[in-house]
């Protein structure tokens, strides 16, 4: 049967629907903070972008939005999504993602909105053949707020490197702000993403993409309980069994940098180290590193065992190393 043109009109209406149920869970965040021009004036800068509500906690309902655009802000307002306004604090934050959580009294929410929104729901990433799935970008992916534009992922394979993590990129073909926020939603509605251009490839800046969010749903359980998230300052790549056979190099956490002035660093863990045990728990690859960093706690004394090339072979090595925090 020929498709007709009311078929495609139901087929939006469908994904409009959709969309606009998801938006429900979606606020807009605005950072505020005061300056003085040189003639001593005050003046306010605003700043904005999407968030989304991530879960309650019986005290405050908890929202996850840019660390970036609020970071030093001295008030933030939100704004939900029957256009009310209520004044929110800052809470944990995660600079190597670019998240934080901010939380607004429940108490000073009212019934009616408490009613219009809802809680995010968040959906996975694990598939391989996520490839092609048909997607929607709300929030704030065209640079406007309340914005939406619907496409497909096409690629889940790029990796961006971050300090003792990495988070896998979900690029989509929707064309998109350079300065885009938001999520990114699969046909049931479920986030499949946070909605990044710091990944995005420079011949491609304005293609929305996003962290998967399987790659996030630990960080930011530990987020959302008030945790911060420990520090130990490197930059790492897996060696599989495969690459250790091929390059003679021991399975572990590589070490591809090491942060300066990290705690790392400080103890003397170098370029070139893969780190074979992190405490108790074996390390057969960057994945069970950062997985067992997570795990940790800032202020934590951590004997973390390396191997390091030496003249003829590998050379084990230990440090005792007390954890930072990331957030600082």
């Amino acid at each position: 049967k020929d498709l007709e043109i009311e078929d495609y009109q139901k087929l939006y209406q469908q994904i409009g629907d959709v969309a606009k149920e998801a938006e429900r869970a979606m606020v807009t965040v605005t950072g505020i903070s005061a300056n003085t021009d040189w003639f001593m004036n005050v003046y306010e800068n605003r700043h904005t972008c999407a968030g989304i509500i991530l879960a309650e906690n019986g005290k405050e309902m908890l929202i996850l939005t840019r660390y970036s655009v609020i970071k030093t802000c001295d008030s933030v307002i939100v704004t939900f999504c029957d256009g009310k306004r209520y004044d929110a604090v800052l809470k944990k934050s995660d600079p190597n993602t670019d998240m934080t959580i901010v939380a607004v009294d429940l108490e000073n929410i009212s019934d009616d909105t408490r009613e219009a929104c809802k809680l995010a729901e968040l959906g996975s990433t694990k598939n391989s053949s996520i490839d092609g799935t048909p997607v929607i970008a709300i929030g704030d992916p065209l640079g406007v707020s309340e914005s939406m534009a619907m496409g497909q992922i096409t690629s889940h394979t790029s990796v961006k490197d971050m300090t003792d993590t990495n988070v896998s990129l979900l690029t989509t073909d929707i064309y998109g702000s350079s300065n885009a926020s938001g999520v990114i939603i699969n046909m049931s509605g479920r986030v499949l993403a946070i909605i990044t251009q710091d990944g995005a490839s420079t011949d491609a800046k304005n293609l929305i993409c996003g962290y998967a969010i399987s790659d996030l749903k630990d960080r930011l359980e530990k987020l959302s309980n008030g945790q911060e998230i420990a520090y130990l300052g490197i930059v790492g790549l897996d060696v599989t069994e495969d690459i250790s056979n091929e390059y003679d190099v021991p399975v572990g956490a590589y070490v591809r940098q090491v942060v300066i002035d990290s705690p790392a660093m400080d103890a003397g863990i170098q370029n070139g180290d893969v780190i074979v045990k992190l405490g108790t728990t074996d390390i057969n690859s960057f994945s069970d590193y950062k997985d067992a960093m997570l795990k940790c706690q800032p202020d934590d004394l951590m004997m973390v065992t390396v191997k390091r090339k030496g003249r003829m072979e590998y050379v084990e090595l230990s440090y005792e190393i007390t954890l930072g925090k990331l957030s600082n």
